[in-house]
Order: C-alpha cells, then sequence, then structure tokens
C-alpha cells in the first residue's frame, strides 16, 4: 500500500506542519509560487492541493495548482493565485499520495 505525504503551507511559505516534508518555500520574485520538499522521490506520486488557512479563518477565494519539478524529483511546485489569474500568495494544504 502507498503512503501519504502533506504539508500546510502559510502563504509566505513557511512550513506549518507536515508528513514526510522537509521544507516549503515561497519564490521571493513572484507571489503565489511555491515549492515544497519531501523526504522521497514524488515524481510519480499523485497531488492534491486546495487553498486552505492556517489558522482559524477560512481562506480568500482563488485557485491552486500543482505540478512535478522538473529539477528535483523530491519536490513539487505549487502556484496559486486570486481567482481573476493573478499570482497572489495564499496559504494552501497539499497532500501527495506515493
Amino acid at each position: 500500500m502507498g503512503s501519504v505525504l502533506w504539508a500546510v503551507v502559510r502563504a509566505d511559505g513557511t512550513l506549518i506542519r507536515g508528513a514526510g516534508t522537509i521544507s516549503a518555500s515561497r519564490a521571493e520574485s513572484t507571489p503565489g509560487r511555491y515549492e515544497v520538499v519531501f523526504n522521497r522521490n514524488v515524481a510519480r506520486c499523485a497531488y492534491i492541493a486546495t487553498l486552505g488557512s492556517t489558522s482559524n479563518s477560512l481562506p480568500h477565494n482563488g485557485q491552486i495548482g500543482v505540478a512535478t519539478s522538473s529539477r528535483n524529483e523530491d519536490s513539487v511546485f505549487v502556484k496559486t493565485d486570486n481567482g481573476q489569474n493573478e499570482e497572489s500568495a495564499e496559504s494552501f494544504h497539499l497532500a501527495v499520495f506515493c
């Protein structure tokens, strides 16, 4: 049976909590672009992400996308926007199924 890795990441790229997660970071030059690094190869896994609060408040409306990293097989790229196709920093929850 496979395993589930996951991460909860603040809008500034801070890793709040996770399972099998080494780090999370936000691209300094572009709000809304993140890289989440796990403790194993996740290139052939499935990813599910949602905008989600890291506190007691509900997240803003928007969109999120995920993709395999071409430079590090242990990481996933995440992109968030404000729902109007403008990249914006948003907190999110990410699950990786391997």
